[in-house]
């Protein structure tokens, strides 16, 4: 249950919160890729947040093997929604969460990957995979970075 919703401009002042008792949540559903500054938004946000409280976020991979696949054809569609979003001004990889989550001092408890397809992504990974030696690139890692659509993540506030 919520007992209180702000909407806002995330990047800008959310007036009110300075009244709050420091909150127990913060949801990012598909937002930190559509900011200019997602890193010190985060860590600006949660200040916000009370010891032990969460952040859960949702956030495409861009490591995503449809993306290579058209970063390798020469292509960067923009589209109006999923990976290839015209409004998405950031991207991330699971490193780049990781990083992301850190640098806002938060623990990070899951990261859990959102996989689609997972076929594709193995065949995507099995044609590679006579280059991959030459590139140094083991094809288990390849097939867990390039398989998830989005990764679901939760993170605490120490």
């Amino acid at each position: 249950m919520l007992d209180r919703v702000f909407c806002a401009d995330v990047e800008g002042t959310v007036d009110g919160l300075e009244d709050l008792p420091p909150l127990n949540c913060l949801i990012y559903g598909d937002v930190l890729e559509h900011l200019r500054d997602p890193w010190s938004c985060l860590q600006r946000h949660s200040r916000w947040l009370k010891g032990g409280g969460t952040v859960l976020a949702c956030i495409p991979n861009v490591q995503h093997w449809s993306t290579l696949l058209l970063l390798l054809q020469g292509e960067w569609p923009l589209m109006e929604e999923g990976l290839f979003d015209r409004t998405h001004l950031r991207w991330f990889t699971r490193a780049g969460v990781i990083r992301l989550m850190r640098g806002a001092g938060l623990e990070l408890q899951t990261i859990q990957p959102r996989i689609f397809e997972p076929e594709q992504a193995r065949a995507f990974v099995e044609t590679l995979a006579p280059a991959l030696p030459g590139l140094g690139i083991d094809p288990n890692c390849l097939l867990r970075g390039v398989a998830p659509l989005q990764y679901l993540v939760v993170a605490r506030k120490p």
